[in-house]
């Protein structure tokens, strides 16, 4: 299981954030408090990468060689795109 929780710089939750596992790793959404948790098969290895409309997030994506143990508190921090003119 990966799992961690999005935030915004502030400490606020990001709900409505999809994850995408590369190498057919499935998908994981944040829900209301910015938390996810995803299964993956033992041994799985790939790159996860969060996405919201208008947000960017740091670390832009994050890369797992062989999974074969829970991998707790892989936290993002989201930030809202300032656009001129909104």
């Amino acid at each position: 299981t990966i799992s961690g929780t999005i935030t915004s710089s502030g400490g606020s939750p990001i709900a409505g954030v999809t994850l995408t596992f590369s190498n057919e790793g499935g998908e994981a959404t944040t829900d209301s408090e910015g938390k996810y948790s995803h299964t993956v098969n033992h041994n799985w290895s790939g790159t996860a990468k969060p996405f919201k409309l208008l947000y960017s997030f740091t670390p832009p994506d994050r890369s797992y060689p062989a999974v074969t143990s829970d991998k707790l508190n892989q936290d993002y921090t989201g930030a809202k795109w300032q656009l001129p003119g909104l």
